[in-house]
């Protein structure tokens, strides 16, 4: 045995040990939460699923019973669409502790496979190593982290998206309109993809990506009665919380800018409400002028386009959709190793790999959960200039692909100008940093309240009033 193969052998070991060792922070992390209902966006699914069950209406308030303090706590309904209450609504049949540790494990599963699927496709040749590579690096990213943590439906929604792009990669377009249909039902902002079919003039596609929503809809409809698609937009209606730090979508930036009107978060500049209005729709027309132009663009350099098309829209939902939210960032992973694989091809490689790791380190940045009413005078200007970096990351991340999408047909591969392995994996650990403090700092709190958090409220009290 050489010395290269030892050195390949002590990495892996390594490598498999952070791997334990992330696995076990999550599950210390995870461990208090599924007792905790109130601190986790799943309780508000799985009292959907719960209340789908007993014939209640699923968008009824969850009610539970906090322990230290002689009163009931209301908490806010369940978001997603009805559809998502059918597909999990097996769910709703086990105790909570069981159905998030569930819920938890799907969700690593569904983002373990969608990593596979991206890796193997866009580099075939990967041996182990790298793959352990990326999955630590997916799930030490603190996006990732934080849609475990708060149970939410990002990574189920990834394996959706993977498939689809799959599929539209191997020119399998209707599939992919049929997997992009049911994920709309999902989470609605995934219907920009209309945009993507009618610009390429994929017309039959675009007929089966409508209609299968319109089926999925249906379906729902079937399952849960009409009122239940009413109290879905009655609970739409009522979000105020669009200026939280963690939106990072267009819409959250000028909220946090201008002030809401029923937000309670202190404006950095006070200003009439059509002024966000006409610069939220003028900044929108913008964004999907731009997207429009790169779907537009002609190329034979394939699948390298379709990738980066397929990406350009991934980038703009959580631009455009109101509720974009830090937690969706790990549905970047297309987009992210779209990118990387244009590098490995040789295309613009000083440029793009430099651009992804500063992209990487400011997502990375474990950013504070504000909620608009703790947005006051005092720090409204950090919050605002905080979130903002999120939001640039993203608006930099689309102009990153339109300009590459722009000059790929243009542009001889450059492959003596690749950075080394080593050198990769040096920078991004170094961009994941922040991650790794948030990640630990979240932990050892979590673990020093753990005794509190599950003992200071009930499973559910009074669950489908």
């Amino acid at each position: 045995m050489n010395y290269k193969n030892i050195r390949d052998y002590l990495h892996l070991l390594l490598l498999i040990l952070s791997c334990l060792g992330l696995g076990y922070g999550y599950y210390y992390e995870l461990k208090p939460l599924s007792y905790n209902i109130p601190i986790t966006d799943y309780g508000k699914f799985y009292q959907a699923n719960r209340c789908f069950y007993t014939g209640k209406q699923i968008y009824s308030a969850t009610i539970v019973h906090q322990r230290t303090k002689p009163h009931l706590k209301k908490l806010a309904v369940s978001l997603n669409p009805p559809f998502f209450t059918i597909l999990t609504a097996f769910l709703g049949r086990l105790s909570y502790h069981l159905s998030f540790y569930t819920w938890s494990l799907m969700s690593l599963g569904c983002g373990i496979i969608s990593l596979f699927i991206i890796s193997k496709t866009l580099f075939p040749n990967t041996n182990l190593l790298h793959h352990l590579i990326n999955l630590f690096a997916f799930f030490i990213y603190f996006p990732t982290f934080s849609c475990l943590h708060y149970g939410q439906i990002t990574l189920f929604l990834l394996l959706f998206l993977t498939l689809a792009w799959y599929a539209a990669r191997q020119k399998k377009i209707q599939l992919a309109s049929i997997l992009l249909g049911i994920a709309t039902n999902i989470k609605l902002f995934v219907a920009l993809f209309a945009v993507y079919f009618f610009m390429q003039k994929q017309w039959r596609a675009l007929i089966v990506f409508i209609s299968t929503i319109v089926l999925c809809a249906i379906l729902a409809l079937v399952c849960t009665g009409p009122a239940a698609y009413s109290h879905y937009y009655q609970a739409l209606s009522t979000i105020k919380w669009f200026s939280s730090s963690w939106n990072v979508s267009l819409y959250g930036f000028l909220v946090r800018l201008f002030g809401g009107l029923a937000e309670g978060n202190h404006a950095v500049l006070s200003a009439p409400r059509y002024v966000l209005t006409s610069i939220f729709s003028l900044g929108s027309i913008s964004i999907l002028m731009l997207l429009g132009l790169s779907l537009r663009i002609q190329t034979s350099i394939e699948p390298i386009s379709t990738d980066l098309k397929f990406s350009a829209i991934l980038i703009a939902m959580l631009l455009l959709s109101p509720l974009g939210w830090l937690y969706y960032f790990p549905l970047l992973l297309i987009p992210g190793m779209s990118l990387c694989n244009a590098v490995k091809h040789g295309y613009r490689p000083v440029l793009i790999s430099s651009s992804l790791l500063v992209i990487l380190f400011i997502s990375s940045i474990p950013l504070v959960m504000f909620r608009p009413i703790n947005i006051t005078a005092e720090h409204a200007h950090a919050i605002f200039f905080g979130s903002s970096l999120f939001s640039a990351a993203l608006l930099a991340l689309l102009a990153l692909i339109f300009f590459l999408i722009k000059t790929l047909g243009r542009t001889k591969p450059v492959l003596n100008q690749l950075p080394s392995h080593g050198l990769c994996l040096l920078a991004l650990m170094a961009s994941l940093s922040p991650s790794v403090v948030g990640i630990v700092q979240s932990v050892r709190s979590m673990a020093h309240n753990a005794a509190k958090e599950i003992h200071n409220y009930t499973i559910i009290h009074n669950p489908c009033p």
